[in-house]
């Protein structure tokens, strides 16, 4: 949880647009970066890798849901839930 509370205090230099559909794009001064929020991808990469948000991705959650931990709590447990799913089903 520390990285994710580094990331988002870097959030407030950097100017969000909503595009629709879930897709945002994340300015900031060297350059800018297009997010997918229901499917967690960022031009960053970084999200994908480290499946926790990148600053882009924190900045983006801000904007459509407020707490940035709370959504990664959810998504931990919703990813947990399908390690265990797969786990009963396919170790018989």
């Amino acid at each position: 949880m520390e990285k994710l509370r580094k990331r988002c205090a870097k959030v407030s230099k950097m100017t969000i647009y909503y595009a629709g559909d879930s897709h945002y794009e994340v300015r900031k001064k060297r350059g800018s970066y297009t997010l997918v929020l229901n499917k967690e991808t960022c031009d960053c990469k970084v999200w994908e890798m480290s499946q926790i948000p990148c600053v882009h991705g924190c900045a983006a959650i801000q904007l459509d849901h407020g707490k940035v931990e709370c959504m990664v709590i959810i998504a931990m447990k919703s990813m947990v839930k399908s390690i265990l799913r797969d786990d009963i089903l396919y170790s018989r």
